[in-house]
């Protein structure tokens, strides 16, 4: 559904002082993502990040001398776990605006 409503990789920001890899979209939305979520990413240098390239298009980013591809679908399904666990946790930890 993803490609099919032709969602695309524009950019990528990356700023490793705060663990933050920013991917904007073609439809002009950022999904906010921890490097520390793919650990090739997060044991690369400032350097090793700054060198991907779209894949087919931009359907999804390939860091080649790292071995690491990521596609749209995954940095979107990668927001959205993270965004439920953080959720999670403030939940359990009894906080009043945890769901609202």
């Amino acid at each position: 559904m993803i490609f099919e409503q032709g969602l695309r990789t524009k950019n990528v920001i990356i700023d490793k002082g705060v663990d933050l890899l920013e991917v904007i979209l073609n439809n002009g939305k950022i999904l906010e993502i921890k490097i520390s979520s793919y650990p090739r990413l997060n044991n690369a240098t400032l350097d090793e990040l700054e060198k991907w390239e779209l894949i087919s298009n931009g359907i999804g980013n390939t860091w080649e001398h790292l071995n690491e591809d990521l596609s749209v679908k995954g940095f979107i399904q990668t927001v959205a776990i993270n965004d439920m666990l953080e959720h999670l946790q403030a939940f359990s930890g009894n906080d009043p605006k945890a769901f609202t």
